[in-house]
């Protein structure tokens, strides 16, 4: 039997619901730069949108402070989930990604 709310597919004879990928966006951002140091505050405007997996060059550590919201950080065999006042950091070259979990979940990024 079809659902309109679940479209289904044949596969060797078994109905297998069709998942369409949810297409995330980037976050806003908006960069600041104070002497050496370069702030980027990120607002991911929906719940599921996100930064992919990244790592930055030699030399250029940073830390990322959880202003608003709730998201997913993760990187390679590791994963957290944080809300306001958490604050992670990041060594040159470590991989790591964000996903908003809340609609205007907000981030700031301190490059050094």
């Amino acid at each position: 039997h079809q659902s309109q709310r679940h479209p289904w597919r044949r596969s060797r004879g078994r109905a297998i619901p069709m998942v369409r990928p949810r297409m995330s966006k980037l976050p806003e951002a908006r960069r600041v730069q104070i002497g050496k140091l370069d702030l980027v505050v990120f607002t991911f405007v929906d719940a599921g949108d996100a930064l992919p997996m990244h790592s930055h060059p030699e030399g250029q550590a940073h830390v990322t402070f959880v202003n608003a919201g709730k998201l997913r950080i993760h990187g390679i065999g590791w994963e957290r989930i944080v809300e306001p006042g958490a604050q992670l950091k990041f060594e040159p070259g470590q991989l790591h990604a964000y996903e908003a979990l809340v609609a205007g979940s907000k981030i700031t990024n301190v490059t050094y």
